[in-house]
């Protein structure tokens, strides 16, 4: 089931309307946080490595942000963290972006004489490459290129839910009081259907209540006979 019914593409356009801003924020927030350190640390050669540091811390807030976003929307069900989660994608994408920054920043430091060990440069280049690949995906038309075939979905096979998001069955992970509340608010009034449940007192004892309907049933069936004279 996808999550309340909705397209794929209309679901993604309403989940994550402010990607594209995010990723700019991430990129000008770098810079600026970059260029700042330049402009304030005096132009020595320390100040290369300050602007290094500085735009590390900064693309790591983005980072903390996007990793507890889950864990805060299930912890606290507040609105604001829930937002955390729709835009989870372009805060994603705007650390890459201010990582970007620092990988600029880190060049700068070499270049006006930083030094630093070949596994450390080998190790740094291989995780911007991993970082660079997964900002690439992350869009709606590498998602769907991304989609198993039909021939290995369609199989009779049972797909959890996080198998079926990832093979792009369904847009999200949830139910249908969550997304309701994350749609219309946290007072929106959930009406459940059902049979309803039994008096107190039948509770306690299993199918007490259907025996004495039965037994009232009986009676007026017996009743009725007795009105007829047999």
């Amino acid at each position: 089931m996808r999550v309340a019914g909705e397209t794929s593409a209309h679901a993604h356009h309403h989940l994550r309307r402010h990607t594209a801003r995010l990723l700019g924020t991430g990129l000008a927030g770098g810079g600026l946080v970059l260029a700042a350190t330049l402009l304030f640390a005096g132009g020595g050669d320390d100040s290369w490595a300050l602007a290094a540091r500085h735009t590390a811390r900064f693309s790591a807030l983005w980072f903390m942000v996007a990793f507890v976003a889950g864990p805060l929307a299930r912890i606290t069900r507040a609105s604001w963290a829930r937002v955390l989660v729709r835009e989870r994608r372009g805060i994603g994408l705007g650390f890459c972006a201010a990582h970007t920054v620092h990988l600029a920043a880190i060049l700068l430091w070499l270049g006006h004489g930083g030094k630093a060990d070949a596994a450390t440069l080998a190790g740094g280049g291989l995780a911007y490459l991993f970082l660079l690949a997964m900002a690439a995906t992350s869009n709606d038309a590498a998602v769907r290129r991304l989609k198993a075939p039909e021939e290995s979905l369609f199989t009779g096979r049972f797909w959890t839910g996080r198998e079926a998001v990832g093979l792009g069955l369904a847009d999200a992970l949830g139910d249908a009081e969550g997304e309701a509340k994350r749609r219309f608010g946290e007072k929106v009034r959930i009406i459940r259907l059902g049979q309803r449940r039994r008096p107190f007192p039948w509770r306690l004892i299993p199918g007490a209540r259907e025996g004495v309907e039965a037994l009232a049933a009986a009676a007026e069936e017996r009743a009725a006979w007795a009105r007829l004279g047999l």
